[in-house]
């Protein structure tokens, strides 16, 4: 872990313990859109990984005084998320489903025909996503759309890292085959 990145998150909650609304409008954009994307692809569905952002934001406030961060605010963020998203698995009793709709993140210098073409990358991607069971699809979502370690999606799951990583890999292996079936039979 980064030390200065670590004091840096610190600074910021110290800043939104004190009241300061710039500070937690600097959070909550350096890491809504990974947190919405992390929710949507653990849910499968847009509005809900919504209702979910705003609920880790709501509650990161409400409660910025009792957090003492131990590691980095990015991890705290996406553990909150993982939960948050899990209760409302929990409530609907459902699986995620298939894609319905997408992020809409463009640089606005690319042509239609690429972000059509990303677009359904990302479809076909948020679907085979979709597929993978569930401890797979959650250690692959913590890891490529929360961007934690193989350390920190251990702590975050309380499993042992060695299977953090081998649920990576085997998620990676379904996704592959899923994307590419004609080189699985090979």
């Amino acid at each position: 872990m980064d030390p200065s990145t670590n004091g840096h998150d610190a600074a910021l909650v110290t800043r939104i313990a004190r009241g300061d609304r710039g500070a937690l409008e600097t959070v909550y954009q350096d890491h809504k859109d990974d947190l919405l994307s992390a929710a949507y692809h653990l849910l499968g569905d847009r509005a809900a990984a919504e209702d979910v952002l705003q609920d880790v934001f709501v509650a990161f406030a409400g409660k910025i005084r009792e957090i003492r961060l131990t590691g980095r605010l990015r991890g705290y963020l996406v553990v909150t998320c993982l939960n948050r998203a899990r209760d409302v698995l929990r409530r609907r009793k459902i699986e995620p489903c298939a894609v319905d709709d997408l992020d809409e993140r463009g640089s606005g210098s690319e042509s239609p025909g690429e972000i059509v073409a990303k677009l359904d990358e990302a479809s076909r991607v948020a679907a085979a996503l979709a597929e993978i069971p569930g401890d797979q699809r959650e250690v692959a979502v913590l890891k490529v759309y929360g961007q934690l370690t193989f350390r920190e999606i251990a702590e975050t799951l309380e499993i042992p890292m060695n299977t953090a990583q081998s649920r990576y890999r085997y998620a990676l292996t379904a996704l592959r085959k899923r994307l590419m079936p004609e080189s699985s039979e090979r």
